[in-house]
């Protein structure tokens, strides 16, 4: 589906197709220029409506550029929605960013990435 009617799709709110759309806007295609911030935009849109990988994307983005309480805040949005990726993105966000041990918080959120199927958190 071209990039056109995904826009018009989220318009009208279907909300997958704002995340789609989105994803479209950060990577750049052929016909359509790369546009970060319209892909925050969207994938904004997206996440308030509970597509979680759209929260997912965006605390990937505020992550990459060095925003770690804005990460935190998407990744742990979609933890608490159920999502194992976002509890372990949450967890990698504290660590990275705490100087100390492991806190207990952290080692909740690595548990309960690993119990809901998250493999990557079951080594931490």
């Amino acid at each position: 589906m071209g990039i056109k009617y995904l826009y018009m799709a989220c318009r009208m709110g279907n909300y997958d197709a704002c995340y789609e759309t989105g994803i479209l806007y950060e990577t750049g295609t052929k016909k359509t220029k790369k546009d970060v911030s319209m892909a925050m935009a969207l994938y904004q849109k997206a996440c308030v409506n509970n597509i979680d990988d759209a929260c997912i994307d965006m605390g990937m983005l505020y992550k990459k550029h060095q925003e770690y309480s804005k990460a935190l805040y998407y990744f742990m949005k979609s933890c608490h929605d159920g999502n194992a990726e976002g509890c372990y993105e949450s967890a990698k966000v504290l660590e990275d960013t705490q100087k100390h041990s492991k806190s207990s918080d952290i080692v909740c959120l690595y548990h309960r990435a690993c119990s809901m199927g998250f493999s990557e958190a079951c080594k931490n």
